[in-house]
């Protein structure tokens, strides 16, 4: 599919990511929240930064694949610059690189992992890229489908580095019956996002997978601990 629309992530501005980030997280992490979902609590309102220390950095996988496209592999970086009482830290996240790359203000006052939001972006960005119906119509499905009290967190378990983990997994696909997406891009209705946490992981986040699929498409994206 061809972008006809998006701005490549290269050469966003750090103003612009700003702004970007303000509409998908809708209020910033040191504001009061009222009556917040449970998806939108575990996200930006838990403190999955709280193990982690000054000077910390944490690594993560992303695995991209797309229809008649090799398997692109790169990585993403959150670094702590500073520890924060509350649970709260200073951190910055350098994520993906060269034409992928997506600058990122720091995040001041965090407690929640900011991997989570920019992956949320990177997503919204894709897809708008390659159905050429812009970012901003994919970042507010995401927004409204976290919003969403009927979205429950699933207890289960994974391994990670020949342990067995005690994990949370928030699952929700936003496009479903969406008639924007037509033709060619109507695969996208069927898009499970996948975000899973665990406490007994630097962070507290495990992996964030993104995948559709149809009999002729593919859209698979994947970031993951490390």
């Amino acid at each position: 599919m061809k972008s006809v629309s998006a701005l490549p992530p290269s050469r966003m501005t750090r103003f612009s990511a700003v702004v970007l980030l303000s509409v998908l997280l809708c209020l910033g992490p040191a504001n009061a929240f009222d009556q917040l979902s449970q998806a939108q609590s575990l996200i930006y309102d838990t403190s999955h930064l709280a193990n982690t220390h000054e000077g910390q950095q944490i690594d993560y996988r992303y695995e991209s694949i797309d229809t008649g496209d090799a398997r692109l592999q790169d990585k993403t970086t959150l670094t702590v610059s500073k520890t924060l009482p509350e649970d709260r830290r200073d951190v910055e996240v350098n994520f993906l690189s060269a034409e992928r790359h997506m600058a990122l203000p720091p995040f001041q006052g965090y407690r929640g992992n900011p991997v989570i939001i920019a992956m949320l972006e990177h997503i919204a960005q894709s897809m708008g890229s390659d159905t050429g119906g812009g970012a901003l119509y994919f970042r507010n499905r995401i927004r409204d489908a976290l919003a969403d009290a009927e979205l429950t967190v699933e207890e289960s378990e994974a391994s990670y580095a020949g342990s067995q983990l005690n994990t949370r997994k928030l699952t929700f696909r936003p496009f479903m019956n969406d008639t924007f997406l037509g033709g060619d891009s109507s695969f996208y209705r069927n898009t499970e996002f996948s975000i899973r946490f665990s406490d007994q992981v630097p962070a507290g986040v495990l992996a964030i997978t993104v995948h559709a699929e149809s009999d002729e498409a593919l859209f698979h994206r994947q970031l993951s601990l490390e």
